[in-house]
């Protein structure tokens, strides 16, 4: 549902896209359940920001935790339908995934628009909602990338993270987000900000598609195990590993049909500051691993989730 929200007359205005999430959250019947009411979120919000003309779609009204990859893949193609009549951007979700959804809005649309990613961390019937704040803030954010750049980053907390670093650190506090790499940290919000982004470039094509492929994830613990079926494989695996590249020896053995068939399977560390450059304190160990038939450089710096979504998109043709 396409609403538009008359905060002034500009020949360039914003288009608010909604997935549902905190920021929308209303109190049905005792329990909290996402609704449809961006448009109301946004008029809002155009009290702090008077001189803007911002749209508004309701794409999905979700809870963070039911978002797919689907939805993340629906949004960037509405996002590319739509370059010609927006100047920037904002796309409002659920706190819990706006890290996923941050980074595979940049997997799929890279530096071809501004588009700023924001959510709450809590929700419209308390009174210390930030849901307007945040939302005022990814205008601002948005407005600041150069007209001629373009990039996908994540507002919330009065800071603007890039695509690939944010990360929920807390799930309680206002300011519950962090960068994980110390080369791009957090910037301030605030008017007047500029933020540095990449030159316009065209994106893949979205339409049409190969099929989403099944990429299943592993949290590697104290005497885990991979239990499959060599006749049901996944297209791809992720192995979320304690430390620097920490594996296993007997996991090695079950992986084993997945490097005979050819499917490509991925270590990335659980320790969100981990250096970007794969390093190791024991020398040789992430070359051995490669060996084998891991993949841990394409991935270095990603936190497993991530590196999900990193390995999704290149099996769809749709990421370097």
């Amino acid at each position: 549902m396409e609403t538009r929200t008359q905060v002034s007359h500009t020949p360039a205005p914003l288009l608010v896209i909604g997935l549902g999430g905190t920021i929308s959250l209303a109190l049905e019947n005792g329990r909290a359940c996402a609704t449809d009411n961006l448009a109301q979120i946004v008029a809002q919000s155009g009290k702090a920001t008077p001189q803007a003309q911002v749209d508004t779609i309701s794409l999905r009204t979700k809870d963070s935790a039911d978002l797919t990859v689907e939805d993340v893949i629906d949004a960037a193609r509405l996002i590319q339908s739509k370059t010609a009549q927006y100047a920037g951007f904002v796309l409002t979700t659920g706190t819990d995934t706006l890290e996923e959804v941050t980074y595979g809005l940049h997997c799929l649309l890279g530096s071809s628009t501004r588009v700023i990613v924001t959510g709450a961390m809590r929700p419209p019937y308390m009174d210390d909602y930030d849901g307007i704040a945040n939302l005022t803030d990814a205008f601002t954010a948005c407005r600041a990338i150069d007209a001629h750049a373009g990039g996908v980053f994540a507002v919330i907390g009065h800071q603007l993270f890039c695509a690939a670093h944010v990360f929920k650190h807390d799930p309680a506090r206002i300011d519950g987000f962090v960068s994980t790499c110390p080369n791009h940290p957090a910037l301030s919000v605030a008017p007047g900000m500029s933020v540095a982004a990449s030159a316009k470039i065209a994106p893949a094509r979205l339409d049409p598609l190969k099929d989403v492929p099944k990429v299943d994830m592993v949290s590697v613990s104290l005497g885990s195990r991979w239990p499959h079926d060599p006749k049901r494989l996944p297209d791809g695996l992720v192995l979320s590993c304690p430390g620097a590249h920490s594996l296993p020896k007997a996991l090695l053995v079950d992986l084993k049909p997945m490097f005979d068939a050819k499917r490509p399977v991925v270590l990335a560390s659980r320790c969100v500051s981990f250096s970007t450059t794969p390093q190791s304190f024991y020398p040789g160990y992430a070359a051995f691993l490669e060996d084998q038939g891991l993949d841990i450089s394409n991935y270095a710096g990603l936190p497993p989730q991530k590196a999900r979504l990193k390995l999704i998109f290149r099996l769809m043709g749709l990421a370097a």
